[in-house]
């Protein structure tokens, strides 16, 4: 056994301080790791209001092109296609824009304004249905329509045909 005989206040006060500046390190740290949070956060709202801010703008561009297809009671009409593409993004969670823009393409290949909402339904199910977007069920159904002649009232017996092709492959 050795004994040791030594005066230790300094080095009490040493540790003591020592202990002193961890906790206070420790604090400043996580100081830091809330404002970095707080930073992330918004951050992530930013990005989310943009994108959101960006879609919202992307859908009313491409509203704005459907109605340059309608000839009578644009405002109406509008509102209506409006509510189905709101209504269609909501059920089939598919964007708005995109719905739109398949709605300008049913338009242009001379399909009726009242076939419309029948046309979006069976492009939004064939598109979740067969994993693609709407836009290329959209030309895939317009094209079958037009090609054999079929009424756009058809629309959903052509996609479910169409359906049964594509799952045999």
């Amino acid at each position: 056994t050795v004994l040791l005989n030594a005066k230790t206040d300094s080095f009490d006060r040493n540790i003591k301080k020592s202990s002193t500046c961890t906790k206070s390190f420790k604090n400043n740290l996580v100081g830091l790791a809330k404002v970095a949070g707080a930073v992330f956060a918004a951050g992530k709202l930013v990005s989310f209001a943009v994108s959101s801010t960006k879609a919202f703008f992307d859908f009313e561009k491409q509203m704005a092109r459907v109605g340059t297809m309608i000839r009578e009671n644009v405002g109406p009409a509008l509102e209506s296609l409006n509510k189905v593409a709101r209504e269609t993004a909501k059920e089939f969670g598919l964007a708005t824009g995109d719905i739109a823009n398949s709605m300008f393409d049913v338009l242009s290949a001379s399909i009726k304004l009242q076939d419309v909402p029948m046309f979006i339904e069976a492009a939004s199910k064939a598109a979740v249905g067969g994993v693609t977007d709407i836009s290329t069920a959209t030309s895939a159904l317009i094209a079958v329509v037009n090609a054999y002649g079929k009424r756009a009232s058809a629309v959903t017996e052509v996609s479910d045909q169409l359906f049964a092709v594509v799952a045999r492959g």
